[in-house]
């Protein structure tokens, strides 16, 4: 309770500030305007914000004359999910915590609605210019077009700030070096006298490029140039030809260029749906000859200048930094202080100490948190809930990573963890180096192997007797609204232990043994026993159901984990048995369509498709190129061939795909649905992956490429990772620090949007028929999918993550960016 009482004290005395300054003034502040600049010689933009959040907070709840509580059920079965408190009649907050003490009041927003009246009505605004003899008496545009979206929501009053882009087209183009200024009749911004000079330095949103930069070994630096009006559809820039690129101190030119379409607005994109997900045209301005350090910005005769960047040889060292921040961030349990980070969060989330556990008789392979393998479960906790007992558990639960918004943890985390290793592996030298500011970093173990310590030690704590591995601690229902993770009230079950979740483990068991040996023998030891006998106990479970003509089916996941976990295994023991489970049921078999063809054709008929089990199985497949030769030599050496070809062939394919998109976007295969990561990771492993093998440079030029978008590079000039830069995203769902009042924590990375034009159910697309499609200009679902991510906080399909399906791919990329600058050749 001390930290809730140094929260509350901090957030009330902020909103007190806030309410005083309000009350004060008596005036709510206009909305603020900020940029004025130009998108063309006859095209002027302005972008104004309207409205700005006051963090909510939590206090000790003590009643009040005229408060009620509200009582919120579960749709999908007999439980309160929710306690809203009315105070006369308003609804402020949740009560939350075992005995409703705590009361969490929701946010607010400050501000005054922009009048949007006459906001599109040329007649409504006037262009004034001494210097201009067209504008001495007033001009009105020919036309203003509108694009106005949401970018956050304060709950629970359900109103939304808004970024507003407004863009005026003149009868004429603009004089040259001439001042300007703009009369809006009605408009009620802050500054309310709007001035611009139209010349070569006058700022243009249309540029867009990362905003950490470029790297200094990137081989095709890459900056992009798009505009969609919202109301005024799409733009040319076909008449900008030339660019130039210029140093930041003396604005002296280092390198011209040309200007490259890469997508007219009626061209479709190479995606599963073959949509154009511009709405307009998009160019590309490459520099990649440009190989000095410094500050730079690029320029278009009578188009503007883009915003200043760099050119580091540490681009990617920093941005992996947070990315790594970001798993520290999610860690179970662990308090959040100082001097590892500012965000403060006290230990959360303890069986046997704050929360009741009890053991379910469902494995996490059978429910829709993992493979729903039976296909029973309708909402993920169904079967959770019907397969629970009355046994307490007694565990040391300490470690692993909170889920996206919930407190849960699965063993799908672990595939951060092999990543990680996977990345200390191809350059230990450089990780041996990294200091992730951790609790751990003061020990003789690198930190990106301690941070996968962490990780796994909790399943580590899982294992039963006889070797299972339990998939993880699950709540029975997404959190309460109002409840932080050290506030959960709701009882906790450990599901009953599985071969997919053995399986998993024991891989990544097995290679931390072999990686950590030469740091903490005593550890390494730990862990290969304790890898073998996870693999040994899936393994009888796993014979038993190949065995069966029916029963229990097997998915593709239980397959690859499988012969995964044996090769790191024999990579570890050199017990051939390992070779050939791995060889057995790896995308190398070639019975593999013997056996689809065979008794298993109804259960397993995955094993058709080949490219798509060649992807599932790369992991595996890399792996097999770093086992040593003296262990493949005395097995099957012609295999690591193959397995190369098949890497090659998939960076080949992202690299194919990237290619077909106006912003370099990849994706391991056509088929790949546009959400869940789609717009905000890096796409680049598997060419990362080829790189390594292959030294071309093209691997090299498609990674930084996949790169591009997610880190500022698209129309909305959106970062999609919290606290990299000024420009990331806000508003992802994380409620420890949205209901405390903190800001989002560094590292955190969203899921993004989605295309608005599939075909989706209400589950994803209910913000748009109950609020967005209202708010925003043009409504929502008519915006490109480019820019159709809202910042918004409360929509789980673009603003929650997780750290396997978000954050380890993302961050591998970057890390490898990062560690491949440090050597002076590719190794």
């Amino acid at each position: 309770m001390r930290f809730l009482s140094g929260i509350i004290c901090c957030c009330l005395s902020v909103a007190f500030m806030m309410a005083c300054e309000s009350s004060t003034k008596n005036v709510e502040p206009m909305p603020k305007v900020v940029h004025m600049g130009v998108l063309s010689p006859k095209v002027v933009h302005l972008q104004i914000q309207e409205g700005e959040m006051i963090p909510g907070y939590q206090v000790k709840y003590v009643k009040q004359q005229g408060d009620s509580v509200a009582v919120v059920k579960s749709k999908l079965r007999d439980l309160e999910v929710s306690y809203p408190l009315f105070r006369n009649g308003k609804e402020i907050g949740w009560l939350s915590g075992p005995h409703h003490e705590i009361l969490a009041m929701g946010q607010q927003m400050k501000g005054q609605d922009l009048k949007t009246e006459n906001i599109t009505q040329a007649s409504a605004y006037k262009v004034f210019s001494k210097e201009d003899d067209r504008c001495l008496e007033g001009v009105s545009p020919l036309a203003v077009y509108q694009k106005s979206k949401a970018n956050n929501w304060v709950e629970p009053s359900r109103k939304f700030m808004m970024l507003h882009d407004l863009y005026f087209e003149l009868p004429f183009g603009m004089k040259p070096n001439a001042h300007y200024t703009l009369e809006a009749k009605g408009l009620n911004v802050d500054p309310q006298k709007l001035a611009w000079d139209y010349n070569e330095q006058v700022e243009n949103f249309a540029f867009q490029l990362p905003d950490i930069g470029y790297q200094l070994d990137d081989p095709s630096k890459t900056a992009y140039l798009s505009a969609w009006l919202g109301t005024g559809g799409s733009f040319s820039f076909d008449e900008a030809h030339d660019f130039e690129v210029r140093r930041a101190n003396d604005n002296k030119v280092v390198f011209k260029g040309k200007v490259e379409k890469a997508l007219d607005e009626n061209e479709v994109e190479y995606n599963i749906d073959d949509h154009n997900f511009a709405k307009t045209n998009v160019y590309q301005l490459k520099f990649g000859e440009l190989a000095n350090t410094g500050e730079y910005y690029i320029e278009i005769p009578s188009f503007g200048r883009s915003e200043h960047f760099k050119i580091s040889k540490s681009t990617f060292r920093d941005a992996f930094k947070v990315a790594m921040k970001g798993f520290f961030h999610i860690r179970g349990n662990m308090e959040m202080k100082e001097p590892y980070t500012d965000f403060k969060r006290p230990e959360a989330y303890l069986p046997n100490k704050d929360i009741k556990t009890y053991r379910s008789a469902v494995s996490l392979m059978n429910t829709g948190n993992g493979l729903n393998a039976r296909g029973l479960d309708k909402d993920n906790f169904g079967e959770l809930l019907k397969h629970k007992t009355d046994e307490l558990v007694t565990i040391n639960a300490y470690g692993g990573y909170h889920d996206a918004g919930d407190w849960d943890r699965r063993v799908q985390h672990l595939y951060c963890s092999r990543l990680m290793l996977e990345l200390f592996e191809l350059y230990p030298a450089y990780f041996e180096a990294f200091n992730g500011n951790i609790p751990e970093s003061k020990n003789n173990i690198p930190d990106i192997i301690d941070e996968v310590i962490f990780n796994i030690s909790f399943y580590k704590s899982l294992q039963t007797a006889e070797g299972g591995i339990c998939g993880g601690l699950e709540a029975e229902d997404h959190p309460r609204e109002g409840e932080t993770s050290y506030q959960e009230s709701y009882e906790t079950f450990v599901y009953a232990p599985d071969m997919w979740s053995s399986f998993i483990y024991a891989g990544v068991a097995s290679r931390l043994s072999y990686l950590v040996e030469q740091y903490d023998a005593k550890l390494a030891a730990e862990y290969k026993s304790s890898a073998l006998k996870a693999y040994q106990w899936g393994e009888g479970r796993f014979s038993a159901a190949y065995a069966a003509k029916s029963d229990q089916p097997l998915k593709r996941e239980v397959f690859t984990e499988k012969s995964q976990a044996a090769l790191d295994l024999y990579r570890l023991t050199g017990n051939r048995k390992f070779f050939h489970d791995f060889k057995q049921f790896s995308a190398l078999n070639p019975s593999l369509e013997k056996m689809a063809k065979g008794n298993a054709n109804e259960k397993w008929p995955f094993f058709k498709d080949a490219e798509a089990y060649q992807q599932a199985s790369s992991d595996a497949l890399f792996l097999l190129q770093m086992v040593p030769q003296k262990l493949l030599k005395s097995v099957d050496y012609p295999l690591v061939k193959q397995a190369e070809d098949m890497l090659i062939a998939q960076a080949d394919s992202v690299l194919h795909y990237q290619q077909g998109n106006a912003y370099n976007i990849g994706a391991e295969g056509k088929s790949r649905s546009i959400m869940v990561g789609y717009f905000s990771v890096a796409h680049g492993m598997e060419m990362a992956r080829a790189y390594r093998l292959t030294h071309q440079q093209k691997y090299l030029q498609g990674i930084f490429r996949s790169t591009d978008y997610a880190l500022g590079a698209n129309p909305m000039r959106l970062v999609y990772m919290s606290g990299l830069t000024d420009k990331s995203i806000k508003n992802s769902y994380h409620p420890d620090s949205r209901l405390t009042g903190q800001k989002l924590p560094a590292g955190i990375l969203c899921y993004g949007q989605f295309d608005p034009e599939a075909k989706l159910s209400a589950y994803f697309t209910w913000p748009l028929k109950y609020y967005l499609n209202e708010q925003d200009t043009p409504a929502a679902k008519d915006f490109p999918a480019y820019e159709f991510y809202h910042d918004i906080y409360r929509w789980m399909i673009q603003n929650e993550w997780t750290p396997q399906q978000t954050m380890a791919p993302n961050a591998y990329v970057w890390g490898f960016l990062a560690a491949q600058a440090s050597q002076q050749q590719p190794i």
